[in-house]
């Protein structure tokens, strides 16, 4: 914790700010955590982190040092949602205590509501598999937008933030839950 907290936030591209080398130990805690189990590692974390590629434009995610490591094996799952409720603190506060935001369907284009297009209920998709047809692969191969919300959301605007990505690149599959509900905080 010490190493994250003396860097900056960013500084510029590689593991030198504090994101970027949370995500690097965020993998190496798994890797030794698959190391001395005798079976495979679930893990859950944000999408941002989950992701096979880098998040936030330039940060290499812990899947990305997951997928280095172990290939094909690592099977990066995102999770989107479709409406409902989550819990994350007001603004960029650290000291404010996490409080539920309930959000309604996303906008048309988003990976979201193409998603509930085709099944409204809550489905799995294979996005190694879907590779198979040339248009899902084109279509995993250009630029979408999904949310994203993570520890903190901005007071107003969470609910029309979209994050841009290459599902591709980022996820193997993804798990679309139609309604969200929010985590529930241990006494």
């Amino acid at each position: 914790m010490a190493d994250v907290a003396h860097r900056p936030l960013r500084a510029g591209t590689g593991e030198a700010g504090a994101l970027a080398t949370r995500d690097r130990y965020m993998a190496q805690a798994v890797i030794s955590l698959e190391e001395r189990s005798a079976g495979g590692v679930a893990v859950w974390a944000h999408n941002g982190h989950v992701s096979a590629d880098h998040y936030a434009a330039d940060v290499p995610a812990m899947g990305q040092h997951l997928r280095k490591r172990y290939g094909e094996r690592y099977y990066a799952l995102g999770l989107l949602f479709g409406e409902g409720t989550f819990r994350a603190r007001p603004g960029n506060s650290a000291t404010r205590p996490p409080r539920e935001h309930r959000i309604s369907a996303a906008g048309p284009r988003s990976v979201e509501a193409r998603l509930a297009a085709v099944t409204p209920e809550d489905h799995l998709v294979d996005l190694r598999a879907g590779r198979a047809l040339p248009a899902v692969g084109q279509w995993l191969d250009e630029q979408q937008f999904l949310r994203s919300f993570g520890a903190a959301v901005p007071r107003v605007t969470y609910r029309f933030h979209m994050t841009p990505t290459v599902l591709g690149r980022t996820f193997d599959g993804l798990a679309y839950v139609a309604s969200s509900t929010p985590s529930e905080p241990l006494p």
